[in-house]
């Protein structure tokens, strides 16, 4: 062998130590960082699922809570029923005062009803009004 193919040789080698010790430290060093936004994402996740349990949790107890109140409502309702409509002389006296007030009820809201919706067209004419005056104004400029 002459001293160029060796050094031709040498220069492989050294070419070849070069190369295996750049790919070891990509693999190396990508499979880390891939390791580490891993743990990144699961951690991640974890807080996630931590956080909706805690809602879903309160959803719950708030959902419970609301249950609660409208049965000690229609119990205080119960309760003031009978002792408004139940503990007269007569049952038909009764239910006639029930009646009275559900339909005086019915017919004080069936009243406001027709008041706010007759409101609500009025505020409607007056936006599509002004709309129409805009479009006029802008029309004559």
């Amino acid at each position: 062998m002459t001293l160029s193919e060796t050094a031709t040789l040498a220069g492989i080698f050294l070419q070849t130590i070069g190369l295996a010790a750049v790919l070891f430290k990509l693999v190396w060093g990508g499979a880390t960082s891939h390791q580490e936004n891993i743990a990144a994402t699961r951690n991640d996740f974890a807080t996630r699922i931590e956080i909706q349990t805690t809602n879903f949790g309160n959803v719950i107890a708030s959902v419970g809570d609301r249950i609660h109140q409208l049965e000690l409502k229609a119990m205080e309702f119960r309760a003031i029923a009978a002792e408004m409509y139940m503990r007269r002389d007569s049952y038909y006296k009764a239910a006639d005062e029930f009646k009275r007030d559900v339909k005086d009820a019915h017919d004080d809201l069936k009243h406001e009803m027709s008041t706010g919706f007759e409101n609500l067209r009025e505020q409607i004419n007056a936006v599509s009004m002004s709309i129409e005056e805009n479009r006029r104004t802008t029309r004559e400029n």
